[in-house]
């Protein structure tokens, strides 16, 4: 589906403004577009920021004006992009993406982005996740239906910071020994801080 989860798209938010005020970030690759969902909440901000994107499924680029979005927007099998044929980026976006592939194909990728990258941030189920295609796209289908918290922090490289909220996992990793703990930190304050707000509105 073009769109993605809410869950976790906060903690994804506050973080990417946490690095955009430390590190001065500047271009982000959005893999896996779907509608342009990173685009949409964070651009307005950050308007001179540089977008590239990589979307699968080539009837989103006309539905959600993708083209108008990200520059340039390749159509291609993340799996099998050279990322140094791309403009360089700091930050990428899997957002919602990787369940959709192999779990070893899931890592390898994530594992080559962040050689390029200085920051990834993934989002993904965390329980159990069946899910079929869906409006005639074929991508759509889960692949890997089953990865865990667990999982996740053992097998992906690099992750210093996470939120799990509800069925959804959202994950900040970097190559980077030198920021991890301020990026850990950080990740557990935004954290409690939402998790409380949630935790308020639901009583109300």
């Amino acid at each position: 589906m073009g769109f993605s989860f809410i869950a976790g798209k906060h903690w994804i938010n506050l973080m990417f403004n946490q690095l955009c005020r430390d590190f001065d970030i500047g271009s982000v690759l959005d893999v896996g577009v779907g509608s342009g969902t990173y685009f949409d909440s964070l651009s307005p901000a950050y308007p001179k920021l540089k977008w590239s994107g990589i979307e699968i499924w080539a009837p989103y680029i006309e539905t959600y004006g993708l083209a108008k979005k990200y520059d340039p927007l390749v159509v291609a099998d993340v799996a099998y992009v050279d990322y140094a044929k791309l403009p360089s980026f700091e930050v990428a976006f899997f957002g919602d993406i990787l369940e959709h592939m192999a779990a070893d194909t899931a890592v390898n990728v994530v594992s080559e982005c962040l050689n390029h990258a200085r920051f990834v941030f993934i989002s993904m189920p965390v329980v159990h996740f069946p899910q079929g295609e869906y409006d005639g796209n074929p991508y759509e289908k889960h692949v890997e239906e089953d990865w865990s918290h667990e999982e996740i922090l053992s097998r992906f490289p690099g992750v210093r910071a996470h939120m799990i909220h509800g069925q959804i996992g959202v994950y900040l990793l970097t190559l980077e020994d030198a920021v991890g703990g301020q990026l850990a930190k950080a990740g557990k304050f935004v954290a409690t801080n939402l998790h409380e707000a949630f935790a308020a509105n639901a009583v109300k």
